[in-house]
């Protein structure tokens, strides 16, 4: 999603990776308050019209029921309007879906489709007032692993835009270290997908492992 106090027409960069882009003429972060979201989808504006909103509990179909308001696990004290808060308050207004997965590690949804616009390819971003309030794109090497139950295998985490090595990313548990790299242990046969998180970056593409 991208969110930004102007209304803009040309994509950034960026553009090949993402699908949608989302507008948010933001305001200061009160209790409630009044905004213009835009969002735009691949081929249609799927919202743009004023909207009062607060921050609240948000329910999706694969994240399940949490309160937004910006607090992270007590990462800020206060609580305050988020992105999500509004996007939810829109999608009620104007009765179109969207769904996020939830992460614990983050106490924060991750928004994988708005309508009928996603893809498995193409992913989210967000900008406040021209800026992208995220700082990296993670990225997963490799992207296919083929391995025998119990084995262990090290997984490189960088930033997709840049190459930079990414510490601290979440990935099945396991936090990577000062050299990008983190060792996952696969203890039951099947066939997994797994996705690297950090608090302030955006998931990109998925590690694909069949276990034998």
């Amino acid at each position: 999603m991208f969110i930004d106090r102007q209304t803009l027409r040309a994509r950034i960069p960026f553009c090949q990776c993402f699908r949608i882009l989302f507008f948010f003429k933001c305001a200061s972060f009160i209790i409630k308050f009044s905004s213009k979201p835009r969002i735009e989808g691949l081929i249609n504006t799927i919202y743009e019209a004023p909207i009062l909103f607060g921050f609240h509990n948000v329910t999706t179909a694969s994240g399940g029921t949490h309160f937004c308001g910006g607090t992270n696990g007590n990462a800020n004290p206060v609580p305050g309007n988020t992105f999500i808060d509004a996007l939810d308050a829109a999608s009620k207004l104007a009765k179109f879906p969207f769904d996020g997965t939830y992460s614990a590690a983050f106490d924060d949804f991750f928004i994988t489709s708005i309508d009928t616009s996603n893809t498995a390819t193409m992913f989210w971003g967000l900008l406040v007032n021209y800026q992208f309030t995220k700082n990296y794109f993670l990225k997963v090497d490799p992207t296919y692993l083929l391995v025998k139950q119990g084995s262990t295998k090290t997984v490189k985490i960088t930033d997709g835009s840049t190459g930079v090595p990414i510490a601290g990313a979440v990935i099945d548990g396991v936090t990577t270290d000062a050299n990008e790299n983190a060792a996952l242990t696969f203890g039951t046969k099947g066939a997994f997908k797994y996705k690297a998180e950090r608090s302030d970056s955006i998931r990109f593409n998925a590690l694909v492992v069949a276990v034998v």
